[in-house]
């Protein structure tokens, strides 16, 4: 519970929910058709700036970010363009710094932390293509590749300890993000997925694997002294294909 409540599990976990009600129950009950694909998504992420606390490393780990991105339209060649929301929200010691004010002061190579902390929100938006190797009437594990633009607005709330200090910074930043995975159909035989094509217009469902590389980013606006968002993160996931 104590986990729930620091990361907002419990907020997120009924919009998941309330998007699974949705596409499983309501909209076959009143005739509503859509064509595509529908994934849900958890992460572990690591951040290229020190900062965030989570550095291609896991002396900290569970840095959590959830999303979902949707399948537009088949466009042949089982390529499908997407758009996606990301969001993650965590706690982190803040580093001390250099007398710059903004590098992060190490000792042996490692980041020397400070007695304030960092709150923070990242909200990403994306768009671009997915690529699946196979349909899994072919073979049931189907790599899949996406490419995609990522816009994230983030907030971040520095508190300082020592004079109770609360400071909001926001910015954005706009940049790439490359990756892929598998796919792992939960339909192992033609009998199922034949009954799952005639009651539910489901082609497919299934579990994903992926991983994701985030470049720094091409455009920052605000942030204060972190450099961006960019980074990487490896999840789990659930896809459900129209």
């Amino acid at each position: 519970m104590k986990m729930t409540i620091k990361f907002g599990f419990k907020g997120f976990s009924l919009l998941q929910a309330a998007v699974a009600f949705l596409i499983f129950v309501l909209f076959p009950q009143i005739g509503f058709s859509f064509s595509g694909s529908v994934q849900l998504r958890a992460d572990q992420r690591f951040y290229e700036d020190s900062r965030f606390g989570f550095v291609n490393g896991f002396s900290e780990w569970w840095a959590p970010q959830f999303g979902f991105d949707i399948g537009l339209i088949d466009l042949g060649w089982n390529i499908e363009p997407i758009v996606g929301f990301e969001f993650a929200k965590n706690e982190t010691t803040a580093c001390a710094v250099e007398s710059d004010g903004i590098t992060c002061l190490r000792q042996n190579g490692v980041v020397v932390a400070s007695e304030d902390k960092f709150e923070y929100q990242i909200y990403g938006f994306s768009s671009g293509l997915r690529w699946k190797a196979w349909e899994t009437e072919f073979f049931p594990i189907s790599p899949f590749i996406d490419t995609k633009m990522q816009f994230h607005y983030t907030r971040i709330r520095k508190l300082t300890s020592n004079v109770t200090e609360k400071k909001l910074v926001t910015g954005i930043d706009w940049g790439m993000e490359l990756g892929g995975g598998c796919f792992f159909s939960f339909f192992t035989n033609q009998v199922r997925r034949n009954q799952m094509k005639s009651e539910w217009d489901l082609k497919d469902f299934g579990a994903t694997a992926s991983a994701y590389f985030l470049p720094g980013g091409w455009f920052k606006r605000g942030l204060g002294a972190v450099s961006g968002t960019g980074g990487w993160s490896f999840g789990l996931g659930l896809l459900g294909d129209w």
